[in-house]
């Protein structure tokens, strides 16, 4: 006979008889309820373990330093290739005679010199849909009654928008009193908040127009696994017809997707 103590309880093995284990308190149970405390055992102790882990895995999702998420920013924007943009305009002011009034857009930009969009403007105190297709320094846009595409110039410089110390990332860079980074989500994707104040001058492709020392709201959530812009806020007097309350949030995604832009037929 094998005898062997697990816990209060002793296991006894006979030759020729039914396995059974003797607590003692309570006399002889089965081998089967031994088994299946062993196996509750088990259980709570993995439980408990990945209880555990899930702490450690939060605890080690760190806030980054706020220098360090910017130039992670710079260095992984330089490497995109292409990137789709949405804009949305709240709290317009009045559109001024003489000025496009942009109420929203949406389109895609191939790095370095080349946009296509469609965008709701302002034009005559009537709303308005218009195409747009920017290739280094020629523009090309749908007349808003006919719908034919014709050639513009100095409507939109694309270089602008990915230029480092003008464009997008200029909003981020070049905001001032910039808030510790804090958890957010964009459309489920986790991303780090940050907001400040920015100099109107670093929103100039808006359309100008306002005093480059006028002082904007800013706000931008950059991806946590990319650190690449999920969204921006501006908010304030950025361009002509602007309010302090006008705002005005761009929104980014597939990133370096492959994309073509050409010349449209004229």
């Amino acid at each position: 006979m094998l005898s062997y103590s697990i816990f209060s309880h002793t296991v006894s093995l006979k030759e020729g008889h039914p396995t059974r284990c003797r607590s003692h308190r309570n006399g002889w149970i089965s081998l089967r309820h031994f088994l299946f405390l062993s196996i509750l055992c088990l259980v709570c102790f993995l439980l408990l373990t990945g209880c555990s882990l899930s702490v450690i895995h939060a605890e080690s999702d760190s806030v980054p330093a706020t220098h360090q998420l910017l130039l992670s920013l710079q260095k992984n924007f330089a490497e995109v290739r292409s990137f789709h943009v949405v804009m949305h305009v709240q709290n317009p002011g009045l559109a001024e005679s003489g000025h496009v009034q942009i109420r929203s857009a949406s389109g895609d930009v191939l790095v370095p010199d080349r946009v296509q969009a469609r965008a709701t403007i302002i034009m005559f105190e009537q709303p308005m849909t218009v195409d747009l297709i920017s290739i280094d320094k020629t523009q090309y846009i749908t007349d808003p009654i006919t719908g034919r595409w014709r050639v513009a110039r100095d409507i939109l410089d694309p270089r602008v928008l990915t230029n480092s110390n003008q464009g997008i990332i200029a909003i981020i860079t070049k905001m001032q009193g910039i808030t510790p980074p804090s958890t957010d989500y964009i459309d489920g994707r986790p991303c780090w908040r940050i907001s400040g104040w920015l100099a109107a001058k670093y929103v100039a492709f808006l359309g100008g127009g306002v005093p480059g020392d006028s002082q904007l709201q800013a706000s931008s959530c950059l991806g946590k696994s990319d650190f690449l812009p999920y969204q921006i806020t501006v908010t304030g007097w950025a361009t002509h017809g602007d309010t302090l309350q006008t705002s005005r949030t761009f929104l980014f995604s597939k990133y370096n997707e492959d994309i073509s832009i050409s010349a449209p037929e004229l």
